[in-house]
């Protein structure tokens, strides 16, 4: 699926959110978007990938392998983290039917 495929409810709420923290966090959540079927499972996945990156045995590699440049403190990671999470669960509480797609 590519990222212009999702409603703007979802791209705000984890790739807008993430590339107002840092760039390299967005190009991650859109490579997600690539691998995933649909916007429910890219919620879904998102979701689950937060949660892995969330453990503190992991938050430190993962600081170190998806940022490039100007990496993020611990603690800045992983509230932006918990920010994205609440964003997915307020989008996946919006009928599908009610997002907003852009025209093609």
């Amino acid at each position: 699926m590519d990222i212009d495929d999702l409603s703007n409810e979802t791209y705000n709420a984890i790739i807008g959110h993430a590339e107002n923290f840092h760039p390299d966090l967005s190009l991650e959540f859109g490579a997600l978007a690539y691998s995933c079927i649909n916007e429910g499972a890219f919620l879904r996945e998102a979701k689950t990938l937060i949660c892995q990156w969330l453990s503190e045995e992991s938050q430190l590699l993962t600081i170190r392998t998806l940022f490039y440049e100007n990496r993020p403190t611990q603690t800045a990671f992983k509230n932006v983290l918990l920010e994205i999470i609440a964003n997915i669960e307020t989008v996946m509480e919006i009928p599908i039917a009610k997002r907003k797609f852009m025209d093609k």
